[in-house]
């Protein structure tokens, strides 16, 4: 076997190949062009095996005038699946002119087919020396010359049209053109060595290679480009999956939350209702027993029972508050007396009450700034702003207690939002991490005497008035409310 059949057959097993896995491609969604070009691999394979024939030793005379007959009727396929090919690769539709250069390449293959028509003998020997090959081609009538050279001349139009793709910037186009310019130069070798104006070997069938690898090239970027895609979509697919779960879960625990919130709150509604009447009959017998004991004309005045009966006055005014609290809690009603409130005379009268919790045990620092009113309940607002300025003179250690470290800033500005903002903040020991979590959760506290209703009931006032409350520790505690202003 010499060098020119072995090159022609593996060029015909690799378009075999070709061929074979476009038709596997074929079957995956948006690959069905693909099945066109399985066509114009195959004929490319056939073609080589024709121009084998002509490389080969000592062939029958007949077997190479049925060779180049087979030939022109198969480089007639190449070319108008070439253009086949090309429509549906981009999804164009055919055209006129296609189909009519289909039509008259069906014809000449036709033609080439009927004996005699374009070829026959006597079968020429032409050597390449430097090669060791001798073909044999049989000689061409003259329709058979003209035929075969218009044949190769239809590719001109699919070149072309790759070139106007590539001008589109269409994918794959560029490369197309690279091996239809290599296809072209193996037929300009062609006619050379035809002519006998050069030696060398007949490269056609590495020309229609070349051109068959480009959509090989074409393949191998779809192939990575539609695996980079997927992964994508993989990739988002199993982050959207993560953060639908997380929000399931969370959804889920709010709901989980929610529902006892609700059940708590009924049950401190049902519970404060029940206490409250027995504990109005026992403040109020407490309270005249201590005017009875309290009396100058008494004679039933002894210290140790006045002690015991003021311990348990305060004792029922501490169960009262309580009860107070989980009343405020367990309400569903959001009515009030809301109207326009300026929140730094509103601060300095929640300084008032809770002077005995900050006199000798904190500094109050003032930064007020000329702030917007807002529309709100002022008993309910002061109600806040007194649990939070007495939780943060609470939260300063005993040892630093009414030194100059002890410190209770109380601040007010505009937001650029134009919503104001009031901040209480403080230089005790802070808030935990895990503390803070849960700051404004029902029952929880940390202090040891806390009922851990204070933070709650605070944030579901904030919230009726629309606004937004939240606790850091940058340094001790900082509690920051965020209210939407309002003057009517």
């Amino acid at each position: 076997m010499n060098a020119a059949t072995l090159l022609t057959l593996v060029a015909c097993a690799v378009e075999v190949v070709m061929g074979t896995l476009a038709l596997a491609f074929a079957r995956a969604p948006g690959w069905r062009h693909f099945r066109t070009f399985a066509w114009v691999a195959f004929s490319a394979a056939a073609y080589g095996l024709g121009d084998a024939v002509f490389a080969s030793t000592a062939p029958p005379d007949e077997l190479v005038v049925m060779a180049a007959r087979s030939n022109l009727a198969m480089g007639c396929l190449h070319c108008a699946t070439w253009i086949a090919y090309i429509r549906h690769q981009y999804s164009d539709p055919l055209t006129r002119l296609d189909r009519c250069l289909m039509a008259v390449l069906g014809a000449i293959g036709f033609i080439g087919l009927i004996p005699g028509w374009t070829h026959g003998a006597p079968v020429v020997l032409q050597t390449i020396p430097w090669a060791s090959v001798t073909y044999h081609i049989p000689t061409a009538t003259p329709a058979g010359s003209v035929l075969m050279l218009a044949v190769p001349l239809s590719l001109v139009f699919s070149a072309y049209s790759y070139v106007r793709k590539a001008q589109q910037r269409a994918p794959g186009a560029r490369v197309h053109v690279l091996g239809f310019l290599v296809l072209f130069a193996a037929m300009l070798n062609e006619v050379l060595v035809a002519d006998g104006w050069i030696e060398n070997l007949y490269l056609v069938d590495l020309g229609f290679l070349a051109a068959v690898l480009s959509v090989c090239v074409e393949m191998t970027y779809r192939v990575t480009g539609d695996a980079r895609r997927l992964q994508e979509l993989s990739d988002n697919l199993a982050r959207q999956v993560e953060e639908r779960t997380r929000e399931l879960m969370q959804t889920r625990d709010n709901l989980a939350r929610a529902e006892r919130l609700a059940a708590l709150g009924r049950l401190s509604a049902s519970i404060g209702h029940e206490i409250n009447n027995p504990l109005s009959y026992v403040i109020g017998n407490l309270n005249y027993i201590c005017e009875e004991l309290n009396d100058e004309q008494s004679e039933r005045q002894d210290a140790l029972i006045l002690s015991a009966v003021e311990d348990a006055l305060g004792g029922a005014e501490r169960i009262r508050r309580i009860v107070a609290e989980l009343r405020a809690f367990g309400s569903s009603s959001e009515r009030d007396a809301r109207r326009p409130v300026d929140v730094n005379q509103l601060l300095e009268e929640a300084l008032k009450v809770a002077r005995g919790e900050t006199r000798h045990r904190v500094r109050i620092e003032r930064r007020y700034e000329p702030v917007p009113k807002v529309l709100a309940d002022p008993t309910r607002l002061t109600q806040v702003c007194v649990n939070l300025i007495v939780n943060a003179a609470q939260s300063i250690p005993e040892d630093r207690a009414g030194g100059d470290s002890a410190l209770v800033t109380l601040r007010t500005r505009t937001l650029p939002d134009e919503r104001l903002a009031l901040e209480i903040s403080d230089t005790g020991v802070g808030i935990r991490e895990e503390a803070r979590e849960r700051l404004f959760e029902p029952f929880f506290t940390t202090k040891a005497k806390g009922t851990g209703l204070g933070m709650a009931i605070a944030k579901r006032i904030v919230m009726a008035h629309h606004g937004q409350i939240a606790a850091d520790s940058p340094a001790g505690a900082r509690i920051a409310i965020a209210l939407p202003k309002g003057t009517t």
